[in-house]
């Protein structure tokens, strides 16, 4: 009974605080209408103790002891999967999921079955070998478990949004360039979301994470080199006038930040815009000097290489021999006589965190 019990109300504190912590912050936001702020350590606690006090008056209602004691929790489960199983509606707004319906059925048929088993209980005393019964205990809890990760919330997006959002409203704009939103809070608690994750290449994103990222790279001093290391989906109206962009924890004016000239910039270069680009920096950088133009960032060299081949009549002639024959190179792998797939998944592969990937992927 002890070891069933340390294991389920181990998995419960570890699936809320660790997995469901954005869930339920957007779901604390919502109903108070952002007065009041979720504490993920406290309230994982909370959530907690409240289905362990469940669990016991159950055990004291049902008296099941040996083979049927998983059972007991049944309706923790259910409490836990209750909370962490709403789905965003709308732009601000949540509902909760179909089955939800179903959890008085579910409730009358746990105490039929409890009763049922306590009566196998009774009759077989002692009988049961121990093992048996820690077996079956386990199985059952292993099989609760995997119901309640299936009923809860998993929507990605949500999930990194409500990071990044929490992120940026404490002002860790490193954090949020090394994508240590991608992680959970249990890793930012024990220190192990530190080091450069920026490496880690994230598929999913949306307009409003693009938008949080490219602000704490801009903050950071990071934005023209690594702003197309990751997916990238935004224009120069979502990111300067905020067109679509729809945070879930705050108003979206809170995003309204002072622009800095690489800022511009990398706007114009999200909207593939290499004219108004080049015609920009070089109002700042002697692109021909070759001296100044080996300190530029990583994708303002890659869009300059890509502005001699993609434009006909040139502003400027700028020369990078290292990136001229990687560029090269991506044209010979596009224009290979092979299966289209494999050649999008070397290109992503190798150039996934270029420009010029960006920039061929948009055509």
């Amino acid at each position: 009974m002890i070891y069933c019990t340390i294991i389920n109300i181990l998995f419960i504190f570890v699936y809320v605080y660790c997995y469901q912590t954005p869930t339920l912050t957007f779901a604390q936001n919502v109903l108070s209408e952002g007065v009041t702020v979720y504490y993920p350590f406290t309230n994982a606690l909370l959530v907690t103790l409240t289905a362990w006090i469940l669990q016991a008056v159950v055990r004291s209602v049902t008296k099941l002891r040996g083979i049927g004691y998983a059972l007991t929790f049944v309706p923790s489960m259910l409490f836990v999967a209750f909370l962490t199983s709403i789905e965003v509606e709308g732009d601000h707004d949540f509902r909760v999921t179909t089955w939800v319906w179903l959890i008085p059925l579910i409730l009358l048929l746990f105490f039929f079955l409890a009763h049922y088993v306590r009566q196998i209980e009774i009759v077989s005393g002692k009988t049961v070998k121990s093992h048996v019964s820690e077996s079956i205990n386990m199985f059952v809890s292993l099989v609760m478990m995997l119901l309640v990760s299936i009923a809860g919330n998993g929507d990605e997006m949500l999930h990194k949004r409500i990071k990044a959002e929490k992120l940026i409203l404490n002002s860790e704009y490193k954090a949020i360039a090394e994508n240590e939103h991608e992680g959970g809070e249990v890793l930012r608690f024990f220190g192990l979301a530190s080091g450069d994750k920026s490496k880690k290449r994230c598929e999913k994103t949306d307009s409003t994470l693009s938008l949080i990222r490219f602000i704490a790279l801009d903050k950071e001093g990071l934005l023209p080199e690594k702003l197309f290391t990751q997916p990238f989906l935004g224009n120069s109206m979502s990111l300067r006038q905020m067109e679509n962009i729809k945070p879930y924890l705050f108003d979206k004016k809170f995003l309204s930040r002072r622009k800095s000239q690489d800022y511009y910039l990398c706007c114009s270069l999200a909207d593939r815009d290499l004219d108004a680009f080049v015609k920009e920096l070089t109002k700042t950088v002697n692109v021909d000097d070759s001296l100044a133009c080996d300190s530029l960032p990583r994708h303002y060299r890659e869009a300059l290489v890509l502005y001699q081949h993609v434009r006909s009549k040139h502003i400027t002639n700028y020369k990078d021999a290292t990136l001229e024959v990687d560029y090269r190179d991506m044209r010979k792998l596009l224009a290979e006589k092979r299966d289209r797939r494999e050649i999008a998944f070397e290109m992503k592969k190798v150039y996934g965190n270029t420009y010029w990937y960006y920039f061929q992927e948009k055509e």
